[in-house]
């Protein structure tokens, strides 16, 4: 089985093409989506998070108010690392399972869609890693209409993830996602048929 890491700035277009790959046979595993079920209602990131970041982020029910934490760790490194080291942890247990399900019923690949496997060094055990690019401007445009947050709430995440530079350094593939869902289309098959064959 290929494994391949895929990741890229916030509002590149890494779930869409993610989801392009699923639909060319590979398993996807998302970590914002694994991130999501450790701090809902129960998940097992709610305490300690609670305990080290603040009670205020606690919201009825049981869960984290996701919107708060986001706006508080993005403007603070260190409570960043600090919610880093307790979720990456629990975050890598998840990714581990999956990719041994995945092994287990002879999936042709593994594609874990994470923001931070260049910074954490994660990209280093794949085989291939892919960099989903976009222009700043269109990916702030994005972010702004997914998220219904601010230009400069979005220009402070930026601000906390590598430069472009940093992202196509170590990469083994670039898609460049600027246009058409066709065009992001095209470069995901032809990344296929490469490594495949």
């Amino acid at each position: 089985m290929i494994t391949i890491g895929l990741t890229g700035g916030i509002g590149s277009g890494k779930s869409t093409a993610a989801a392009m790959f699923a639909g060319l046979g590979a398993v996807i595993c998302d970590a914002d989506q694994v991130n999501r079920t450790l701090i809902k209602p129960g998940g097992p990131a709610v305490k300690p998070v609670l305990k080290a970041l603040g009670r205020d982020l606690a919201v009825p029910g049981g869960g984290l108010d996701k919107t708060l934490l986001a706006a508080r760790v993005f403007k603070d490194a260190k409570k960043r690392n600090i919610l880093e080291s307790i979720t990456h942890p629990m975050i890598m247990e998840e990714v581990s399972r999956r990719l041994k399900d995945a092994e287990k019923n002879h999936a042709p690949a593994f594609v874990l869609e994470a923001a931070l496997l260049i910074e954490t060094g994660l990209y280093k055990g794949f085989d291939y890693l892919v960099i989903v690019h976009a222009k700043q401007k269109i990916a702030l445009e994005r972010t702004m209409q997914r998220d219904n947050v601010t230009s400069n709430e979005v220009l402070e995440r930026m601000k906390a993830q590598l430069t472009n530079r940093e992202y196509l350094n170590v990469a083994d593939y670039v898609i460049e996602n600027n246009g058409t869902l066709d065009g992001l289309k095209q470069q995901v098959d032809s990344i296929w048929r490469e490594i495949f064959g």
